[in-house]
């Protein structure tokens, strides 16, 4: 399952960051083909607390932030949009960098 498009009921409270852990665990595994148990831990690649607050959830009283954030999980870009639509896809062998993008 190579650059996995989310479906629109599997968007997450953006400011939840237990929920945008499960949801990021549960793509980056199907995508793998693997258990989320057997996944390396999120915080080891990102700080999910602080990715969590970066946008607020759709609808609540504050400013909604809008953009999105990317980063890597071993050979996997993980990207998170500010309405809390999670998406996996495999890269090459390359890393890539750490990257935030604004609309």
């Amino acid at each position: 399952m190579i650059g996995t498009t989310p479906e629109p009921n599997e968007n997450v409270v953006a400011d939840d960051p237990d929920s945008l852990v499960v949801t990021i665990s549960e793509k980056l595994a199907a995508e793998r083909g693997v258990s989320p148990r057997e996944l390396p831990p999120l915080n080891d690649y990102v700080n999910v607390d602080a990715l969590a607050s970066l946008f607020n959830s759709p609808g609540s009283a504050h400013l909604t932030t809008s953009g999105r954030v990317r980063f890597q999980v071993e050979y996997n870009e993980i990207q998170v949009d500010h309405d809390g639509t999670v998406s996996v896809r495999t890269l090459g062998a390359e890393p890539s960098p750490v990257e935030t993008v604004q609309d």
